[in-house]
């Protein structure tokens, strides 16, 4: 469904597949479910019931993203890097 990024949350809380501006979240299974920037940079990924994030920076605009589209859970695990997430998805999926 496509929605505006600003708007987008809900539909992150809830694991809804979206569309946004150069956003996107994507339920990959039903214990896998991931947000995009730009369809290839994973932001959030919760695998399992789990919430996790990482601490890498990447650009203002992703940065944007990625504050538009936090879940609202108090415990998100971050990992280090993209890469680390990526690895956690791939793992899962």
């Amino acid at each position: 469904m496509k929605v505006s990024n600003q708007k987008c949350r809900q539909y992150v809380n809830e694991c809804r597949s979206f569309q946004g501006s150069n956003l996107s979240g994507v339920r990959l299974s039903d214990s896998l479910y991931v947000v995009y920037s730009y369809g290839w940079w994973p932001i959030w990924a919760k695998i399992n019931n789990q919430w996790y994030g990482h601490k890498e920076k990447y650009s203002r605009t992703t940065s944007k993203q990625t504050l538009q589209s936090r879940p609202n859970f108090q415990k998100i695990h971050y990992v280090e890097n993209v890469e680390q997430l990526k690895a956690n998805i791939a793992a899962k999926n």
